[in-house]
């Protein structure tokens, strides 16, 4: 293996693209019968667990004691529950794994939590749904004014939902992703096993995907992988492999993430000094006031709003374009990113907090580009320090993108400003310069560069 590169992977996810009617009760059956396997194996494990666990247990250099997942998988896999028969060798595997790491996070909570109960109780199987009419015959409306049957129609469906376990499969000689000729992808998995008797136990299926995608699909090589059914929709959620060159970095791009400018950016080098700034992201207040407009228009006219109108599918556009262009100018500078720790928590059902986003898109991205993970420090008063004489300044009340210091009296871009200080702080050892005064003799220290 070359030193100077490394794996990383990315997981994606691949429609199955339009199953025919025997394909999807295939599926159906495979989805099914995995759900009650995984249930029938762990209710058996439950009185052998604390046996199984001694088997697979040590104790490390801190004196706890930790589990090795794969000797407790082949203690599951010894087990032979009778729903094993109902599916492939390859999903058994990856079976015992998925209830292995089930018990051993069950085990982790009860460490805690000793009321905690065991995960899998009772005797319940998966249900099919069942129909609106035939559920008409056993519940029939006693009033039907207008659009009440397909009112209870819609309701019955939401309420009567099925909660399929994904199957995994663990081995990468299980998942076969080939390219057709039609510039198409298609992929043949394991779902029947061969005592079944039938002629077919493994099945193709074409895929539906980005461009994108396609791309990750030529580059990687498929490791794991596992099938989710959502609204009558099939996908695959596929692990791909990479191999990518390692970047030395000796700069620090540091990135501020604000409401009006989404980022801004600056590199600074070892010893603190400001190679370039610029910044990005503008259009995504702007998308994001649109779609707040949309949405009370919406309401106005006496319309409910659904999960569609919640979509950001041009803001997280311009998010990844945003990212693709930091990372560019990264890897330009042979810089490392920083970020500051907002630790952000977003309470909200539809949607996500772009600061989060746009950090996980430049994580991955950076991975991608052979870059180190992007480095996190502290928030505290990163817009109110001045880059230039470490002193203490404000944001313009009139214009809240100027910063102004009262010290030396230098205007700046709020933004740029903060995004140097974060870039420096990276630099930043906090046992060597609590005894100094902390981080404000630490921002204070390059005032040496200006005069230089």
């Amino acid at each position: 293996m070359n030193p100077s590169t490394r794996t990383v992977r990315i997981t994606i996810i691949l429609h199955i693209h339009n199953p025919s009617r025997h394909k999807r009760k295939v599926l159906d059956h495979v989805l099914g019968e995995y759900t009650n396997a995984q249930r029938e194996l762990a209710q058996r494990a439950e009185p052998l667990l604390a046996e199984l666990l001694c088997k697979c247990a040590f104790i490390n250099a801190k004196g706890t004691a930790e589990y090795r997942p794969w000797y407790l998988m082949s203690g599951l896999y010894k087990l032979r529950c009778p729903s094993f028969a109902k599916l492939p060798s390859a999903l058994r595997l990856g079976l015992c794994e998925d209830v292995a790491q089930i018990l051993l996070g069950y085990v982790a909570q009860k460490r805690i939590n000793e009321k905690t109960k065991f995960p899998f109780r009772g005797k319940r199987k998966h249900n099919r749904q069942m129909d609106p009419l035939e559920q008409l015959v056993h519940h029939p409306l006693t009033l039907q004014p207008r659009y009440a049957f397909r009112n209870w129609r819609d309701t019955a469906k939401r309420q009567t939902p099925i909660h399929f376990a994904a199957p995994y499969f663990p081995r990468s000689c299980d998942l076969q992703l080939h390219q057709l000729e039609n510039q198409r992808w298609a992929v043949t998995v394991p779902l029947l096993p061969r005592k079944i008797g039938k002629t077919h136990t493994k099945f193709n299926f074409a895929l539906a995907f980005s461009q994108g995608q396609r791309e990750w699909l030529e580059r990687g090589t498929p490791k794991v992988a596992r099938l989710v059914k959502r609204a009558d929709e099939y996908a695959l959620h596929v692990a791909l492999a990479y191999r990518v060159e390692i970047q030395p970095t000796r700069n620090f791009l540091g990135v501020d993430r604000g409401v009006f400018k989404r980022a801004a950016c600056a590199v600074v080098d070892g010893e603190g000094r400001v190679l370039e700034s610029f910044s990005g992201g503008h259009a995504i207040r702007t998308l994001q006031i649109e779609r707040g407009r949309a949405i009370a228009a919406q309401m106005q006219r006496g319309k409910n709003v659904h999960r569609k109108h919640f979509r950001q599918a041009r803001i997280q556009q311009t998010l990844h374009e945003l990212a693709n262009h930091i990372v560019a100018r990264a890897k330009q500078q042979h810089a490392r990113i920083v970020l500051e720790d907002l630790n952000l928590t977003t309470k909200g059902r539809f949607t996500q907090s772009e600061y989060a986003k746009l950090a996980f898109y430049l994580t991955y991205k950076a991975l991608f580009a052979g870059l180190p993970k992007p480095l996190y420090v502290f928030a505290q008063f990163s817009s109110q320090i001045c880059c230039v004489c470490g002193g203490e300044g404000e944001r313009d009340p009139d214009n809240r993108e100027s910063f102004a210091c009262p010290e030396c009296e230098t205007v700046c871009d709020a933004d740029i400003n903060a995004a140097i200080n974060i870039a420096r702080r990276a630099m930043y050892r906090k046992r060597a310069w609590e005894q100094r005064g902390g981080y404000r003799a630490f921002h204070q220290s390059f005032v040496r560069l200006q005069s230089k």
